[in-house]
């Protein structure tokens, strides 16, 4: 045990396994080291969003922040009826880490804002299931590779229940939570594939966007008999991932983006 494991990450992990064609798993520290234990950056746990954001560099310090500071999940999105289309609105990241709660979109953008220019690119990758729901986690570019992190994986409800970084595949299998792994990989498509292996859900395919941004562009959706149609708003930069295997599931189509902005200000 080291002083630097957080959550279900383990500090002095070395390894690098394939899961999925050209995918591999690979504890968080392979992006950069810690330069505190655990506890020291418990000591910011009051901090301002800037000085949260000034004390790391790495996704690995970023992680023991977000745990020490406890972030929780909640409810925290905001629709705004506009030109007959009910926009749903993710909270940006400044506001994630000032109030410290909120829901898997919220958890990205918090990594999004605290990570701002410590690595190559980072952004948005969302999954939508025909119902309806959906998921957002964090890519990076790093090293010519694309890393993929849960954050949401490493809240208390959760980081019990996340892959502990062995290396070990019974542990992949005991785990419920597929995306608490950090992997890597040098394309979507092929994370894409990974995360259909592994969370095949009753025969139901997935609808992935890309959004090279520090907070999830507002969302919205239409029910067409067995066919979800996902509405993007157009003019933001949006790539649609493996849709050919999902388009009997789902369709998309572009909108006038909305102009109505939450006031986040009143969520603290």
């Amino acid at each position: 045990m080291s002083s630097k494991d957080v959550s279900y990450l383990r500090y002095d992990a070395c390894f690098s396994k394939l899961v999925s064609p050209g995918v591999y798993w690979v504890p968080v520290r392979e992006m950069g080291d810690s330069r505190f234990s655990t506890d020291e950056l418990c000591a910011f746990r009051s901090s301002h969003p800037h000085e949260k954001r000034n004390a790391v560099s790495t996704l690995y310090e970023a992680i023991q922040q977000f745990s020490c500071c406890g972030f929780t999940e909640s409810s925290d999105t905001i629709k705004i009826q506009e030109n007959g289309i009910l926009w749903e609105h993710h909270k940006p990241g400044y506001y994630s880490v000032l109030t410290n709660t909120g829901c898997c979109s919220s958890a990205a953008s918090w990594l999004a804002y605290i990570l701002e220019n410590r690595y190559d690119e980072i952004g948005m990758l969302s999954f939508i299931r025909p119902s309806g729901g959906g998921h957002v986690i964090n890519y990076i570019r790093h090293d010519g590779w694309i890393y993929f992190v849960d954050m949401m994986a490493h809240t208390k409800d959760y980081a019990t229940k996340g892959v502990p970084e062995t290396g070990q595949a019974k542990d992949i299998i005991k785990s419920k939570i597929v995306t608490s792994m950090c992997v890597k990989a040098r394309s979507f498509e092929e994370y894409a594939r990974f995360y259909r292996r592994y969370l095949q859900y009753k025969g139901s395919e997935y609808f992935f966007t890309k959004q090279a941004l520090d907070v999830c562009c507002p969302i919205s959706a239409d029910r067409r008999g067995n066919m979800l149609v996902i509405i993007l708003p157009r003019g933001i930069e949006i790539e649609l991932i493996s849709f050919e295997y999902a388009s009997h599931q789902f369709g998309y189509r572009f909108a006038e983006a909305p102009q109505k902005i939450p006031d986040w200000s009143i969520c603290t």
